[in-house]
């Protein structure tokens, strides 16, 4: 962004960034994580590498899902794992995200885990100034 911002391309106070299925982890872990400013965010009907989704996924399809998380983690969320999760996994940072976030829930299990996003991000920056939606 840095080298659009540069050229002339981008106003970087003007840049969003949308997530939809698996990308709402990579919005959730930019937005707790990276020193880029969003004007705005929104995640819709995805996977998040959350601790809650991790336990629905238990032994379903052998595990595909737990596994990949494992992966973007760096660790299953057991034991001294738990402190790596605590630390990398986006819906236990929360409170550091500043930019309004719409969360737009899907079908299935993201249905199940949106309203579980809207409940920790109400602590989050963004949320005490108004800027959490949730959308069904």
């Amino acid at each position: 962004m840095s080298a659009l911002v540069a050229d002339g391309l981008v106003d970087p106070e003007r840049v969003g960034i949308i997530g939809f299925s698996r990308t709402c982890f990579h919005v959730m872990e930019a937005l707790t994580t990276s020193a880029l400013h969003f004007k705005a965010a929104s995640i819709t009907d995805g996977v998040m590498a959350g601790y809650f989704e991790y336990l629905l996924a238990a032994d379903e399809s052998g595990n595909a899902l737990s596994t990949d998380y494992d992966a973007m983690i760096g660790s299953r969320p057991f034991g001294a794992g738990l402190q790596e999760w605590l630390k990398r996994s986006p819906l236990f940072n929360v409170d550091k995200v500043a930019a309004p976030l719409l969360v737009v829930a899907g079908e299935g299990r993201s249905n199940l885990a949106f309203p579980y996003v809207g409940a920790l991000c109400g602590d989050a920056p963004s949320a005490q100034a108004g800027g959490l939606d949730r959308v069904k």
